[in-house]
Order: structure tokens, then sequence, then C-alpha cells
């Protein structure tokens, strides 16, 4: 086992032999000289490089072998990170012969600018900041084509609609950009209070296929500065994102093992970190991702496993003692905000709109900001001690075999700390599905915990949820701890949230510590189809919880009447502390207290 090094110029090259003395200039030097037990000490500095993987993506950094460690400098203080990642390209380089310059193009009466940047751009960064991108649902003239068919419905609510003056025969993410400062818009479907687009993204940018040239890649991009100035005043990066392929990593970890991340400012990159098996669908195991600092992009970390689930991959990774946060460039004060209009100010609005606009604007009805996603995982992932900030999801967990989502601290998140969901069982029903999450700190998080689509397929094999010994709160009139959701509507016969028939199934909230919140328990979703409104949760047990909200249940839009006088709507719901009784609906035990 030995010690690499590598340093910026001029102290490196790659000419080095890689010594403390003489260290190599780039990460991807020392990757192909190290061997398993090695460590690659990276030095303060900024790293742009990128390295070629497959299906034309990039990283920064790419582990070859098993085993190897790379890790960074850290300030004397602890809280600083001297040693930065950051795949992104200059969009213009002054360096160049010929240097790319935006150019003006007046829409709507609004100056926007546009590039051939030669690739398409999943985000641009600005002075360690993100500048998000028009979803391609938007960019789109044919509005009656998947996923944009609901648009008119979307924009309605923000009430962008009736006043977007769509572009003849261009794209209508363009028309979002060519929108006057300010321009009114509703902050979305729940509080539906005016503020301006603006008090949001301070810039915004679109990739438009419809200029494609010579293939992907080879159209304009646009970008439209809130305060109408000049990007070629500024110095921007990009990072690639074509259709899903071409995406630059921060740091790849394809199909080995034992690879360890540590004290490095990740940024810059659509996906910060990949964790996935090789190409036999075996390995990504035993990874650690620690003490780290990871901003921007889709996704902080993403962890991939086996689909078929025929090998067990994906095991037992570390996360932990990192933060994640988004840092856009532009409203910087997302959480959680009123379940209830009458609630409403123009500052929580903003923060449905941060919400709304992740969602609609960037993610083409899907929350663009998961700071780890992992799916199709092996036994024993942990994600432990990290703090998920001013974001929109912390940790969204699907078809997985019980990852530990523990001892987390959560805070100023506009959509979910964790979302859980089974849908994934639909097409693959013997893959595994549950998670712990347990002793995590929730402050000013809209959804504590989102369950969506929970053992909707009745899987052929054991489901348990568990949501234990939490501790958090909001403002008494902001958020929910606990929200029951469906988003694929599963026939009236498919158990969701029911004691299934084919397998085991249950989902426990036991031992959870709340202050003030909005709602406990939030039942939303298509009252007419949902399953959840007709039979209620039979197969969850609430015990031992100390609830302090005004609104221990918020039932949505579902039959109150129903849901109160059958006892069967609940599981079980014992031994819990609250400071109302609820009217002591049917389900309502006597061990139950009052406070």
């Amino acid at each position: 086992m030995s010690t690499i090094y590598v340093a910026p110029k001029p102290l490196g090259n790659d000419s080095n032999n890689g010594s403390s003395a003489a260290p190599f200039e780039t990460i991807k030097k020392a990757s192909s000289v190290a061997a398993g037990g090695d460590t690659i000490q990276i030095a303060a500095g900024t790293y742009h490089e990128t390295d070629a993987i497959n299906l034309g993506a990039t990283a920064a950094i790419v582990p070859l072998v098993d085993g190897v460690t790379y890790t960074g400098d850290r300030g004397p203080r602890g809280d600083e990170w001297l040693t930065i990642i950051d795949p992104s390209r200059l969009v213009i380089d002054p360096c160049a012969p010929n240097p790319n310059a935006w150019t003006s193009e007046l829409l709507n009466g609004v100056t926007v600018w546009k590039i051939k940047l030669g690739y398409e751009p999943g985000m641009l960064t600005y002075n360690g900041q993100c500048i998000e991108c028009v979803g391609r649902g938007l960019m789109t003239t044919d509005l009656t084509h998947t996923p944009v068919c609901k648009l008119p419905d979307i924009l309605g609510k923000l009430g962008l609609w009736s006043d977007l003056n769509l572009l003849p025969n261009r794209p209508v993410g363009l028309a979002l950009l060519a929108q006057k400062n300010p321009t009114w818009v509703s902050s979305g479907g729940t509080l539906n209070h005016k503020v301006n687009f603006w008090d949001g993204p301070y810039a915004l940018a679109a990739y438009d296929p419809s200029t494609e040239s010579v293939g992907p890649g080879s159209g304009m991009t646009y970008i439209r500065l809130a305060d109408n100035g000049d990007p070629n005043d500024i110095s921007l990066r990009a990072a690639q994102a074509t259709l899903g392929k071409k995406v630059i990593y921060g740091i790849d970890i394809s199909g080995v093992s034992n690879t360890t991340i540590a004290n490095l400012l990740i940024q810059g990159a659509y996906v910060g970190i990949r964790i996935t098996v090789d190409q036999y669908n075996k390995n990504g195991n035993n990874n650690t991702i620690k003490n780290c600092h990871i901003q921007h992009g889709w996704h902080r970390i993403l962890i991939e496993g086996d689909q078929a689930f025929t090998n067990p991959c994906t095991h037992d990774n570390e996360i932990s003692f990192n933060t994640f946060t988004l840092n856009m460039f532009g409203y910087a004060s997302p959480g959680a905000y009123p379940i209830e209009k009458a609630n409403a100010t123009y500052d929580l609005a903003l923060k449905e709109w941060f919400y709304w606009f992740l969602k609609y604007i960037v993610g083409d009805g899907s929350t663009h900001d998961v700071a780890i996603k992992m799916g199709y995982c092996g036994a024993n992932n942990r994600i432990r001690h990290n703090i998920f900030e001013k974001g929109a999801e912390g940790v969204f967990t699907y078809s997985c075999d019980d990852p530990q989502i523990c001892c987390n601290t959560f805070r100023h998140m506009s959509d979910c700390g964790v979302l859980v969901s089974d849908a994934y069982q639909v097409n693959n029903p013997e893959t595994p599905s549950g998670e712990t999450v347990q002793c995590n700190q929730f402050d000013d998080v809209f959804q504590f915990i989102r369950y969506d689509s929970i053992d909707i397929s009745g899987g052929l094999r054991t489901n348990y949820h568990y949501f234990l010994s939490n501790t958090g709160q909001n403002d008494p009139i902001l958020g929910v701890i606990v929200h029951f959701f469906t988003t694929q509507q599963p026939a009236p016969s498919d158990p969701h949230f029911l004691p299934s028939t084919v397998t085991s199934f249950a989902l426990t909230i036991a031992g959870n510590e709340f202050g003030p919140t909005g709602a406990v328990l939030d039942f939303t979703g298509d009252t007419t189809n949902d399953t959840t409104h007709r039979k209620g949760i039979p197969a969850v047990t609430i015990s031992g919880n100390s609830f302090l909200s005004p609104h221990t249940v918020y039932w949505g839009d579902g039959d109150q009447t129903e849901f109160y006088s059958d006892k069967t709507m609940v599981g079980s719901f014992v031994n819990n502390r609250l400071v109302n009784d609820m009217g002591t609906p049917a389900w309502y035990d006597p061990s139950n207290r009052v406070i």
C-alpha cells in the first residue's frame, strides 16, 4: 500500500513519479497507476479534468481497481473543503484561439442570449452556484406530446398559461425565459399566492433541440439573467446532460468495490457521485463516501443496482458525515410552507414557488433535485450522520433491501426529507423493498417522510418499512410529518397500505417525537380512485409517538365521516401522546394520552 500525490501546476506534472515531492498533475494519471489499498492524496486546488467512461459520459474521477482511497485537503477549522472537484466546462474559454460568445436575441420584447456549446447542458454554474435549465418537456412546440400533454394545466396552476405569449413555432420554454421582471405567477397548487417568477431563479437557461443541425448537442443554448445582464460579462460553466446518457459525473464508481471518497468538495456535475454495477450486473459494493461537501446537479449521489435483482450487488455502501445542498443561483431560503391557503405570506409562498419551479419548470413534473437517489440496491447500505439542506428532496429510495437512513439532519427542504416508494415492484415483483428511517432530525422540511405507492404490486417478497425515533418540528402551520400518497393508482383489489394476501407487509411509525407542525398524518391524492382514501391504512402501526400538532390527521379531500367512523381505516393507533383527542375516532385506542 502506498500514497500517490496529486497537485496542480506548477508543482504537479504527469511526468513526475507521484511522490509528495514530485506529484502528478491529474487525478486520471494517479488512478492509472494505483493498486488496491493505495491512497491518492489530492492537494488543495480546483480540478476541472474529465475522463470518458461510456455512452459519451464523462467523470472527473474514475476508479479503475478495487480498494483505492481518494482524499483531499481540509482547512484548519474543519468546515472548509480546499480540494474541489468540478468537471464542468467553461462556456467561453478566453484562452481559446477563437473564443465563443453569447449573441442576443429579442423575444417578446425581452433580450435573451444564445450560444452553441456543441453539447446539451443539464445545468450551468456561476460563482459556485447552479443555474437550472428548463425541462425538456417544455422545450417543444408540440403541446400534445408526452410528457407535456398537461402543459396548459401545469402552467395554468402557476398563472402563466393565459399570459405566456407563446412564440410562433418556438418551444414553450423560450417563452418562459422571455418574461419581463417582474412577472407575477401563482406560487403553486396549495397556496395560490402571487409571487414574482424571478424571485425564484436569478437566471434560467434552456437548450432548444429544434435548432440541432448535425445531431444531439448541436443546438442552441439560451440564457436569461433576471437583471437583464449580458452573460458575456460573467464567467459561466456548463455540465453536459444529453438525453440522460452523455452525463458529466463528478466521480463514477462503476463496477468497482471498496473505494473510499473523502474530504472533497464536489460541484459542477449533473450527478455528483454514481455508484453502480459493471456490465455483468456485479460489484458496486462496500464503497465509502465520507466527510465531503456535494452540491449542484440533479443528484448529489446516485446508487443503482441490478434491476432484475439477479445478483446481490450495490450492497454495504456507507455514506456518512457529508453535507448536501443544491446551492441554486437564486432563492436561497427553501423550506416548509403552509398546508392551508389562509396562512400564506409572500415569504412562505416563495418556499412553495421554489418547489414548483424545480418540479414543473425544471423537472417536467418530477422534482429535479434529489440529493441521494438509490434503487434496486442490495442489503446494508447506510446513510448516516449527513446534513441535507436547502434543496427539495433528501433521500429517495425504491426497491432496495432495507437501507439504513439514520442520524441525519434534514433542514430547509421544500419537498421530502425522505421519499419511499415500492412502485417499481409493479414490473419487478420479486425485488425486495423496505427501509429503516431512524433517529433523524427534521427541521423546516415540508414533508418529513412521504410514502408513495407503497406495496401496490402485492410483491412476492416481504416489504417492511420503519419510521422510528425521529424528531423535529416546523412552525405550527407548516408542513406534514407523514404523507401518504398514490401516484400509480392501483385497481381496487390491489394492496396499498393494506394487509397483503401474498406476502408480509408492514409500515411501522413508532417512538417519534415531533413538536408543532401543520399535520401529523396527511392523506392526499385522487379521492375518486385512490385506494388510500377508500380503504385507509389498515396495515400501518402508529404507536408510542409524541405528536404536538393541532392537526394530528389531515384527511385532504377524502370522506371524513367514513375515515373516522370505520375502525378498519387504521391498523393500530396506540400509546401516542397528542395535543387533542381528534374527536376519538373509531380506531382511536384508549391507551393514547392527550397532553
